[in-house]
């Protein structure tokens, strides 16, 4: 398994999912850039959130980096989920937001408004 961990951040190059922990602490922005960095590069993305705070701060993210897919022509959709870990003999539960970026239909002419008989 070619499983690497920078930083919190554990990559798995062979399903190419980027798994980044988020805690209250976490700044938005930088967990957007990472976001953005990862799915860039090809990766999966999903958020792990244990808590209140950590989930709003992984929200905010999602939200700042919402932004960034629509200035490139993108939108973000999130698949919320439960997953109960063991973390030091407790169970835990955690929200994991799974990223899906897809590209957005540009290219649809906007219909003129009609606005009078002569313009039909």
């Amino acid at each position: 398994m070619s499983r690497t961990h920078i930083g919190g951040d554990a990559i798995d190059r062979q399903t190419m999912t980027a798994s980044l922990p988020v805690s209250s602490d976490t700044p938005v922005k930088r967990l957007a850039g990472a976001m953005w960095k990862f799915h860039g590069e090809g990766y999966r993305v999903d958020l792990r959130a244990m808590g209140a705070g950590a989930v709003s701060q992984a929200v905010k993210a999602v939200i700042i980096a919402r932004m960034m897919a629509s200035a490139k022509g993108q939108e973000i959709y999130v698949v919320p989920t439960f997953q109960v870990d063991s973390i030091g003999g407790v169970e835990r539960t955690l929200i994991r937001f799974f990223i899906i970026v897809q590209s957005i239909i540009s290219n649809v002419p906007i219909p003129k408004p009609v606005t009078g008989v002569g313009d039909v």
